[in-house]
């Protein structure tokens, strides 16, 4: 696994863009942030901080079945957290890319990615693939269960969080 690596240097640094240099072929590249200006008054509200983001390292060994389903249920979380903080935050313009998860996310819509969709992110956050079919499993059957949607129009953000939380419930009632 040789080959060339590229090198970039830093050439500016603006609130919302990074500015690097490919010193190999002397191109240049914008990278555009996707980031609010506000933070959380709370850490650990954060869907990045590092306490919410266990379940996305991979196992040293290969988990419980109960272990299996904390780290779906872990997963949940992280999103009741993202879409929580995007509320807070007031985010214009919300990004799952690059989230694991067998979920499709949706304005006012939330979907199981087919089987064949799940990319290494997700089945990486397991110990094998054989246990990232397990949680996907788990949630074909959190899925199947009847969830209230608001009726008021709150936006499809609110009312994705509220389903959501009802799945992080629901999730303790299957096996």
């Amino acid at each position: 696994m040789g080959g060339d690596r590229d090198v970039y240097k830093i050439a500016s640094i603006a609130t919302d863009e990074l500015n690097v240099v490919n010193k190999g072929i002397n191109s240049s590249t914008v990278i555009k942030f996707l980031s609010s200006e506000k933070a959380l008054k709370v850490m650990a509200d954060e869907p990045f901080h590092i306490n919410n983001n266990q379940w996305r390292i991979k196992p040293a060994h290969k988990e419980t079945d109960a272990e299996v389903k904390l780290r779906l249920k872990e997963n949940l979380q992280f999103f009741v957290l993202f879409y929580s903080a995007a509320i807070a935050k007031d985010d214009r313009v919300i990004s799952f890319y690059g989230l694991p998860g067998c979920l499709k996310w949706y304005g006012g819509g939330i979907y199981m990615k087919d089987k064949n969709e799940l990319n290494d992110e997700w089945i990486n956050c397991f110990y094998n693939k054989e246990q990232a079919l397990k949680a996907y499993t788990l949630m074909e059957k959190v899925m199947d269960k009847k969830y209230s949607w608001p009726k008021e129009n709150i936006g499809w953000v609110k009312k994705n969080l509220f389903v959501l939380e009802q799945m992080v419930k629901n999730l303790d009632t299957v096996n």
